[in-house]
This record gives C-alpha cells, sequence and structure tokens, in this order.
C-alpha cells in the first residue's frame, strides 16, 4: 500500500485539530450554560439594577405588613371564605340559586325554533315588526 499524498495528510491534521478545538468549544459553553441558572446570567448582564430595586421592594413590603398584620389577616380570611363559599353553604345544607342569564324571550327551553330575531341591541328587527318573516329567503 503506498502512502498517503502530504495535501491529505495535511487536511487529516487540520480537520482533526478543527474537530479538537470544536470539541474544547463544546465543552467549555456545557460547562458555562450548566454552572449558573438564566436568571443568574440575566441578573448579571442587567448589573443587579433589578436586584437592587427588588430587594427595595421587598423591604417597603415587608415593613408595611408588620405594620399592618391585623388587616392583612382580615383580608385572607375573607378571601378565603369568598373562595369557600359554596362548600361551606353546601355543608351548612343552604341551597344556593344558580345563576339567571338574560335571555331573550323563547331561549328558556333551549330550542332555537322559538327564539324571536333581535337586533345587537336586543330589540325585534325592522321586519319583524312590520310582521314581515326575518328571513325572506327561507320561506
Amino acid at each position: 500500500m503506498s502512502a498517503p499524498p502530504d495535501r491529505f495528510v495535511a487536511d487529516l491534521e487540520l480537520r482533526n485539530d478543527a474537530r479538537a478545538l470544536l470539541k474544547k468549544d463544546l465543552a467549555h459553553a456545557r460547562q458555562s450554560i450548566t454552572s449558573s441558572s438564566v436568571t443568574d446570567r440575566i441578573a448579571r448582564r442587567m448589573g443587579g439594577r433589578i436586584n437592587a430595586g427588588a430587594k427595595d421592594a421587598v423591604s417597603l413590603v415587608k415593613a408595611e405588613a408588620s405594620a399592618n398584620k391585623p388587616a392583612i389577616a382580615v383580608v385572607t380570611i375573607l378571601l378565603t371564605l369568598w373562595f369557600a363559599r359554596s362548600a361551606i353553604f353546601e355543608w351548612l345544607g343552604f341551597q344556593i340559586a344558580e345563576a339567571q342569564h338574560d335571555r331573550p324571550a323563547g331561549c328558556e327551553t333551549g330550542s332555537v325554533d322559538e327564539v324571536t330575531p333581535v337586533d345587537e341591541v336586543g330589540r325585534p328587527s325592522d321586519r319583524e315588526m312590520r310582521g314581515e318573516p326575518a328571513n325572506p329567503a327561507a320561506t
């Protein structure tokens, strides 16, 4: 078997060097991505401006919350009762009336044939007021 040409050997060495450099770059990129979270990188790029503002806001909220603990407790209790009201009423034995939606006349049964045609405001159409069929093509 004959020896490969010099150009082939040079190309092979160049390819191997490029592959080694690419692998080294990929390893470095993987290490830099896994070492810090996305939020850390964003905070680093923003120069800490967001972090300082957030710390100020948290300290302000803590100060206000410590001064108004009873009010926060009352609001929390009221919200909890509001969201649990149906279960509480059911537990106490009360019947909760279902909400009645505004429906045009004839919609109680759910039949489309019984509905009187109305315009966008909810009034009967002009054709219907004159006694003409609402959709002349349907007759």
